[in-house]
């Protein structure tokens, strides 16, 4: 789960440093890129979401008051603090007073929903997961014209399916290690075939890549001194998450200051920002000011860094 949460982690980069150079310094970027991205992308946040959505039933397990409290502090308060970091750099503060402004703040929207859908997790405990995947799957089609909302439904649906896979029908997990392989070689079939950018194929696209690259990587993963650093950033995705999209939009400046306009090169400074700066959050995260970046303080509550610091 560290590798692939990892791996969508640096796809997650490979967008942004694509896109932060154009927008901050007008930097043009190789179409190849793009290319890239694009096939990226049914993939990368979904396959976020379900695996966030496989950790559900072990937070499930706890008293509902330390539940809450934990999602309170690890969820909603990183939230907050980066959206005020990011609206200060980008000069926006004042939207701050004005909710319906920064809900979602731009690319921390995926937190917020993850908050929200464990909110709502318990008082839907009773309710099987795949009835939750199918309704929302389904109701994300029929309000696909509403953007932010039929993505939160949509995204909901990912997230049931995590929770089908690993709480409440663990056997679908043995049974993607078998069929990992195919589906995702249909995942990508269907991603060339000129439909594929219509709803309903694209949501089977999605569907059948996330659940074929947590079955192929269930099954034929091994970890490595190789893998080590791509673990690293799964088990702190959180950290990397958060803090890379501010300090990219810093970086895109440095290449452009020296007078070099050449694309991959901006691409590789943010890319290297965004790695170093996590490295070092990751290193010091235990300490008290670095913490508060990323977990509001309960003495009251013992510290779980598996909870705290993963997406």
């Amino acid at each position: 789960m560290d590798a692939l949460r990892g791996a969508t982690m640096v796809a997650l980069l490979l967008l942004h440093a694509t896109n932060l150079p154009r927008l901050h310094s007008g930097t043009e970027m190789p179409a190849a890129f793009d290319s890239v991205n694009t096939a990226l992308g049914p993939f990368r946040m979904p396959t976020l979401m379900v695996l966030s959505g496989m950790l559900l039933h072990r937070s499930l397990s706890k008293p509902l008051v330390e539940y809450y409290t934990r999602k309170v502090r690890t969820l909603l308060w990183p939230y907050l603090v980066w959206a005020l970091i990011l609206l200060s750099i980008q000069g926006e503060l004042d939207t701050f007073l004005g909710p319906q402004q920064w809900i979602p703040v731009t690319y921390i929207w995926f937190l917020l929903f993850v908050f929200l859908y464990y909110c709502a997790a318990p008082l839907l405990r009773r309710v099987p997961a795949e009835i939750v995947v199918v309704i929302a799957v389904a109701g994300s089609a029929l309000i696909a014209d509403r953007g932010f909302i039929s993505k939160f439904v949509l995204f909901a649906g990912y997230f049931a399916l995590g929770h089908l896979i690993s709480g409440q029908r663990p056997a679908l997990l043995v049974l993607l290690r078998r069929s990992g392989a195919p589906l995702l070689a249909l995942a990508v079939l269907l991603l060339v075939l000129p439909a594929a950018h219509g709803l309903v194929l694209s949501r089977l696209v999605t569907l059948t890549g996330v659940l074929g690259m947590i079955g192929v990587f269930a099954r034929f993963y091994r970890p490595s001194r190789w893998t080590a650093p791509l673990e690293a950033v799964g088990r702190d995705s959180l950290i990397y998450y958060l803090s890379h999209y501010p300090f990219m939009i810093g970086a895109t400046v440095l290449p452009a200051a020296v007078g070099v306009a050449w694309g991959p090169a901006h691409l590789v400074v943010c890319c290297a920002a965004a790695i170093a700066v996590g490295m070092v959050l990751a290193r010091f995260r235990n300490s008290p000011a670095i913490g508060l970046l990323f977990a509001a303080p309960a003495p009251y509550l013992p510290a779980q860094p598996s909870d705290r610091f993963r997406v």
